[in-house]
């Protein structure tokens, strides 16, 4: 087991997004010990959201602890609240809570350098998690106890299992997949809306090959997986649809009756790629992340080294 382990970082790439990953979870635990800040509104709620979810949910009583999964409601859904609960084994503390973001922490930049190696090439995984973690929106976040890292960290878990499948060849991690895409609908209600164009893309060209191949066993694991989601995640939303429901309608309720330019306005919609730009990445390293992008779509010359590639 042991040998397995140290086996996987012969891989000097796989190292080093490992070192990038204990750099990082160090000096952020480091830094919540340090700080004596309160945290801000939506933090505290996500923490009390996680003691709730630590008090009723037991080891000892497994289907209670079930019931308490499906029929408890909080707001947002619960599954990032209880990951969290192990954390708590040395006390209910701020730290404790954030600890648990270092999980969420290693499976977005390992997964980010599956996807970029499995599309490109080993240097190109690298270079993504050295761009990722030098942004200031994942140093921020990687800090917080929210559910933005989480959701990031499970939109790539997703993407890389898509891939993983081999346009649903692949039955085992088919079944994973269907585990995950349920789980992730478990973190937030927006994850759809992250994976739902490569999902069916990758749908579409299955199917494709099946019809062109005239046979069914794509199409028919995709199906599995499709059903192995929303088995997982049809119970919570099911019974909570008409809370829900209230909730996102007297949000945006209220939020329209505040500032009515809010949702329908010019600014509202170049709000969050200004802040992009200007804030969450830093204005240089988000220019230069979006030329990049752009000239890689474009201009196919200059695809490989953009990318890192040769």
């Amino acid at each position: 087991m042991i040998k397995k382990f140290f086996a996987i970082f012969k891989n000097r790439p796989l190292l080093i997004v490992g070192l990038i990953f204990i750099f990082w979870a160090i000096l952020n635990l480091i830094w919540v010990g340090l700080n004596k800040t309160e945290p801000h509104l939506d933090m505290t709620r996500h923490l009390y959201n996680s003691l709730i979810y630590d008090q009723e949910i037991s080891i000892r009583k497994p289907l209670r602890a079930l019931v308490f999964w499906i029929d408890a409601y909080q707001y947002y859904p619960p599954f990032v609240y209880v990951l969290t609960k192990p954390f708590y084994i040395f006390g209910n503390s701020t730290f404790a809570a954030i600890s648990s973001m270092m999980l969420w922490l290693a499976i977005l930049l390992f997964g980010l350098y599956g996807v970029a190696k499995r599309i490109w090439n080993e240097k190109t995984g690298l270079i993504a998690v050295l761009i990722l973690a030098a942004t200031p929106i994942f140093i921020g976040q990687s800090k917080e106890y929210m559910l933005d890292l989480p959701l990031a960290a499970w939109v790539i878990l997703t993407i890389y299992l898509l891939l993983k499948t081999d346009h649903f060849q692949n039955q085992f991690m088919g079944l994973i997949l269907g585990l995950v895409l349920g789980l992730g609908m478990l973190i937030k209600w927006t994850y759809p809306a992250f994976i739902i164009f490569p999902l069916i893309y990758i749908l579409a060209q299955a199917w494709r090959a099946d019809w062109k191949d005239k046979r069914w066993s794509r199409g028919i694991t995709s199906i599995f997986v499709l059903i192995t989601a929303a088995a997982i995640a049809f119970p919570w939303y099911y019974i909570h649809r008409l809370t829900i429901y209230k909730d996102f309608l007297i949000n945006g309720s209220a939020l329209a009756k505040a500032d009515p330019n809010h949702v329908v306005g010019f600014f509202s919609w170049i709000y969050y790629p200004i802040q992009g730009l200007n804030f969450y990445f830093f204005l240089p390293l988000g220019l230069l992340i979006v030329t990049g992008l752009i000239l890689s779509i474009t201009a196919k010359k200059y695809q490989n080294w953009l990318l890192g590639g040769r």
